[in-house]
């Protein structure tokens, strides 16, 4: 796997993430997001009313999350946070490193 710069990355994920809705749209989430809430509501011994998804990008996994839990996403690309925000107007957003949080 190549290795990517940091200004590819920001240039990936700030300058083109109007890309990101035409190449991987939320649609191609769905199954595999309701195959992890699945499994978060069998194993989990209490129950999950909300979930943080850390590295939320463009809010994809939130376009199916939302149907089942209070979501609050944290990027930090501001440009997908506003795709995110498009999507899923009623999650909240946070512009942060995930590793911080």
């Amino acid at each position: 796997m190549p290795a990517y710069s940091s200004s590819d990355k920001r240039r990936l994920y700030g300058d083109l993430a109007w890309v990101w809705p035409i190449i991987s749209p939320p649609e191609h989430y769905i199954k595999e997001t309701e195959q992890f809430c699945r499994v978060i509501r069998e194993h989990s011994q209490i129950e999950v009313k909300t979930l943080p998804d850390l590295g939320c990008g463009g809010g994809h996994n939130d376009y199916t999350l939302k149907r089942h839990f209070e979501v609050t996403g944290i990027d930090m690309s501001a440009a997908m946070l506003e795709l995110a925000r498009q999507l899923n107007p009623e999650v909240t957003y946070f512009l942060d490193d995930m590793r911080a949080v």
